[in-house]
């Protein structure tokens, strides 16, 4: 199975990039081998937290809060955060900004990142710029 980019913000299909110009929360989580970039618009998600609760709830893995709304802590051993950050897209421009960190869960790994983009034909007219 290959990566996947999962869209959880309201208005949008699932498998879609924003069509409007917008800054979003994402995080990783690898479940069995494969990884999910998982991102949502940041007026919908306040927290990378809620990216990580709304994943897990739509595929039936368990989770525990520590700290809500700030942070959840998944309870499968398949499963593994891998960072988090912000995403700025400007489809217009057809550039994507990847930025920043999760203050909980950490940095990202810009390779799996790159990775799961290059493996998602909707990324594919995108220029990808991916800040330190």
């Amino acid at each position: 199975m290959e990566n996947t980019t999962i869209n959880l913000s309201n208005d949008s299909k699932a498998d879609s990039l924003p069509d409007e110009t917008c800054t979003c929360k994402f995080v990783l989580i690898r479940v069995g081998g494969v990884w999910h970039l998982v991102f949502g618009l940041l007026r919908e998600f306040r927290y990378h937290a809620a990216l990580v609760e709304r994943f897990c709830r739509l595929h039936g893995i368990a989770t525990a809060w520590v700290v809500e709304p700030e942070q959840i802590e998944i309870d499968d051993r398949d499963v593994e955060l891998g960072g988090g950050g912000y995403i700025r897209f400007e489809p217009e421009k057809a550039a994507v900004d990847v930025f920043g960190y999760s203050t909980v869960y950490g940095g990202f790994d810009r390779h799996v990142l790159r990775d799961i983009i290059r493996d998602d034909a909707a990324w594919t007219p995108v220029t990808l710029s991916i800040e330190d």
